[in-house]
């Protein structure tokens, strides 16, 4: 179920975020406050920047290691997801489709225009005087230490800003003692 053909995710090349977003056609890969959940955090004065990717399989690439636990519950399928699908909509669903497909077929733009929107919204929460968080797996669960650009992971990139996730891998409580900036769940 390729939005774009591999091939086509493959030679993108990165020009900036609004080249990007247009090239792709995606609003944006993460965003803040966008779910209600996410809007609790922004009311307690933290900006939380999230990335909903499609869950499980449902791209052709797998992005929760143990999704067999939690597939047929996943969030990925629930609020703006499910009122789309049962309004026969499919954007929000192919939007997610089509991030997950850039993250496994060209890592490095993925990173790119995720580095990009990350400053931007730590830029206006530093200026709405808010406290900056991110939350990459909104509907995943990826490692954290896969999110790569020039041989750095994300957490090296922003050593100053704090990461969370929730994790169904248990072995990855182990990065806690790596990265002071991180901070996991086992849910």
């Amino acid at each position: 179920m390729l939005l774009l053909s591999k091939d086509d995710l493959s030679k993108l090349k990165y020009k900036g975020l609004t080249k990007a977003r247009k090239e792709l056609g995606v609003s944006y890969l993460g965003n803040v406050a966008h779910s209600s959940k996410f809007m609790h955090s922004y009311e307690h004065g933290v900006a939380t920047y999230s990335i909903y990717l499609a869950s499980s399989n449902l791209s052709g690439f797998n992005v929760c290691a143990n999704d067999k636990h939690c597939r047929e519950h996943c969030l990925f399928g629930s609020g703006r997801a499910r009122i789309e699908a049962g309004a026969g909509k499919n954007k929000l669903v192919n939007s997610r489709v089509k991030k997950t497909q850039l993250f496994f077929v060209n890592r490095d733009y993925f990173m790119q225009m995720m580095i990009a929107e990350i400053k931007m919204h730590r830029l206006q929460a530093e200026l709405d005087n808010l406290e900056f968080s991110v939350r990459l797996n909104a509907t995943s669960d990826i490692c954290i230490e896969d999110f790569v650009y020039n041989g750095k992971n994300i957490l090296e990139l922003f050593p100053t800003v704090q990461f969370y996730d929730y994790t169904k891998v248990f072995n990855r409580i182990d990065l806690l003692s790596k990265y002071t900036n991180y901070d996991l769940t086992y849910s």
